[in-house]
């Protein structure tokens, strides 16, 4: 799954399909990211979201690491430019996966 798209990622996403790998596999690192997330607040870190700010090594951590961060909800302020650009990677990939299909 390492060398995964983030466009075929979202479209597993949004095929909406519970048994496909990759949706369980961002489910999996979702639900381990707000985990920790919530671990760090629990232990009065000074910026618990500075972990969710990280550079994912593949697409389907960014994705998860994304969606983990849109659930928690972090608000702009909170996140880093890098962030933005995954959102509107996200974002062009579910259009361009909704207008195939």
């Amino acid at each position: 799954m390492r060398e995964l798209t983030e466009r075929k990622i979202i479209s597993a996403l949004t095929a909406n399909d519970p048994a496909d790998p990759i949706v369980i596999e961002v489910m999996r690192l979702k639900r381990i990211y707000i985990r920790k997330y919530k671990v760090l607040a629990g232990l009065r870190r000074s910026n618990p979201e500075s972990f969710l700010s990280q550079t994912p090594d593949t697409a389907i951590e960014a994705v998860a690491l994304h969606l983990a961060a849109r659930k928690l909800g972090l608000s702009e302020a909170q996140r880093t430019p890098d962030d933005a650009a995954t959102d509107r990677s996200v974002e062009s990939s579910a259009t361009q996966s909704s207008a195939e299909e």
